[in-house]
């Protein structure tokens, strides 16, 4: 079990809290071909980008099968052409201010 105060169950709350996945589905982002969610890969990325990881050197330091994905799949996953992240980040421009707990 993941400890609250751990950063994957504090992004996996933001996530749900939210609606990441109702905005990646506005978008046209859906669980790929592999089977894997978007909102893990989300995840994942987000997570390596607020502990201040580099993607590579994080490969480097895993086993093989501690690794949920293949090494292609979060770059197929940013440069797919079909999806639009410009919906992605629209909507998430609209997410009320996160600093003070107010909203517009």
């Amino acid at each position: 079990m993941i400890p609250q105060n751990h950063p994957d169950a504090r992004l996996s709350h933001f996530l749900q809290t939210f609606g990441f996945t109702r905005i990646l589905r506005a978008a046209g982002i859906h669980k790929q071909a592999v089977g894997i969610s978007p909102v893990v890969i989300i995840q994942f990325l987000l997570g390596l980008i607020f502990t201040q990881r580099n993607f590579w050197r994080w490969l480097a330091t895993r086993k093989p099968q501690e690794i949920p994905f293949g090494k292609d799949i979060p770059y197929h996953f940013l440069n797919d052409p079909l999806w639009n992240w410009r919906e992605v980040l629209s909507r998430v421009g609209h997410l009320r201010k996160l600093s003070n707990g107010s909203e517009h």
